[in-house]
């Protein structure tokens, strides 16, 4: 999750992008909206990076 909000947070929407809702002004939360360990990743029992 760390590497996803780093990733989010430098993205610059640029004015034609296509998005389901309009933007929220003056930011935008880039979320991933299914964040739970049924779609995680693990290795040694821990989740992996």
């Amino acid at each position: 999750m760390e590497d996803f909000h780093d990733a989010s947070a430098g993205f610059d929407r640029k004015r034609d992008d296509v998005w389901p809702l309009p933007a929220r002004e003056p930011a935008e939360v880039i979320c991933h909206g299914d964040a739970a360990t049924y779609n995680t990743v693990f290795r040694t029992n821990s989740p992996s990076r």
